[in-house]
């Protein structure tokens, strides 16, 4: 008994080789195809499964996962699709304001150096925000669209591990991340309840990701 429950439990094998193969395939096209790689891993969701299908024989599957896709999934992401296409329009209206000329130029003032200061300024912003039910996807992209890590004194992949790491300290805690409403509902708890709890992992994460950055 308790070894079928431990099969049952285990990770299917095959779900696993499909991912690793997944992933693979999508790096490799990467290297032989000069596009950006949003557009790859998009062609890549495309094509991998119809070929994966193809190659065990099951088209029938695929295209009830196909039809699945459209009617449902899709649908049900509406908010999200919404939420991206928004943010992308706003960051894009923003950065056209010069408000990436005047944080730094706010920040020079603060007896720190700049590249401390910007990391707190991100974090704090960021997770503030998500707190009071603003998607960080937002604020992440007008920074990533309106700041030049040259004038914080930062390198582009300094830049892009703060701004991931925020990002992923902030969800956790974001009244408006798709995860804690879907789990809200599951658990018949507000979001506020939900997200309670994980307001100290994002106090330590922000500690954490600065002491990274100024180490590495």
């Amino acid at each position: 008994m308790q070894k079928e429950h431990g099969r049952r439990a285990s990770f299917p094998m095959g779900l696993a080789i499909y991912l690793l193969c997944a992933t693979a395939a999508i790096l490799l096209l990467e290297q032989l195809i000069e596009l950006p790689m949003v557009l790859i891993t998009c062609m890549g969701a495309v094509v991998f499964p119809l070929l994966w299908c193809f190659a065990k024989g099951a088209l029938p599957t695929f295209r009830q996962g196909l039809t699945n896709h459209l009617t449902v999934t899709l649908p049900a992401l509406q908010k999200e699709i919404t939420l991206f296409l928004a943010a992308g329009f706003f960051s894009g209206s923003i950065s056209a304001t010069g408000f990436g000329n005047v944080i730094p130029s706010l920040l020079g003032h603060i007896p720190l150096p700049i590249a401390l200061s910007f990391s707190v300024f991100t974090i704090v912003m960021i997770a503030a925000t998500s707190f009071i039910g603003l998607h960080p996807i937002v604020l992440v992209t007008i920074l990533a669209t309106s700041i030049d890590p040259a004038a914080v004194q930062i390198s582009p992949i300094y830049f892009a591990v703060l701004l991931l790491g925020t990002w992923g300290l902030s969800n956790p805690i974001s009244l408006a991340s798709a995860v804690n409403n879907l789990l809200a509902g599951l658990f018949n708890k507000s979001v506020f309840e939900l997200a309670r709890p994980n307001y100290r992992f994002a106090a330590v994460m922000g500690l954490a990701l600065l002491l990274y950055l100024m180490m590495v």
